[in-house]
């Protein structure tokens, strides 16, 4: 756990705060600062651990070997962060919370994927991010098909 953030009366605040737009699409992802390319569900699970103790986590650099499977990343996430999965949603990230956070795949399988990236929807404005490589997609419609799991703490 890096110390730079201090815990928030909203944990949320701190991930919100590293994603917000600062007129770049890209930069680095304080939760990976190894710059491994192979650990995106680390990745996720940090930001997702981040989000819920109020500072920032960072990933290791180390595979969570899965071997593509949804599930069993969704398992290896739950195992790191404690997160409960809701039901699948396909291209989109509705809710009726203020703030809902979820577990991107790319595609339509439900079954595999090569690469995992982290849902928000805060007040009915939704992105995707990559917490491995710190890129954000504000037009998620443009972004492509995904399976998106809600998460709750």
């Amino acid at each position: 756990v890096l110390g730079a953030q201090s815990a928030l009366a909203n944990p949320e605040e701190v991930a919100i705060d590293e994603i917000a737009a600062g007129g770049s699409a890209t930069r680095k992802a304080p939760f990976n600062p190894s710059g491994s390319k192979l650990n995106c569900v680390n990745c996720a699970s940090a930001f997702l651990e981040s989000v819920n103790e109020g500072e920032i986590v960072a990933a290791s650099a180390d595979v969570a070997e899965n071997l593509g499977s949804i599930a069993k990343a969704n398992q290896q996430i739950a195992a790191t962060t404690g997160v409960r999965f809701g039901a699948v949603q396909f291209n989109t990230l509705a809710t009726r919370n203020a703030r809902q956070f979820y577990v991107v795949y790319p595609g339509t399988s439900t079954t595999a994927a090569q690469h995992v990236l982290i849902g928000i929807n805060n007040a009915g404005k939704a992105l995707l991010y990559d917490a491995q490589t710190g890129a954000k997609f504000f037009d998620i419609g443009a972004f492509g098909n995904f399976v998106a799991y809600p998460v709750a703490f």
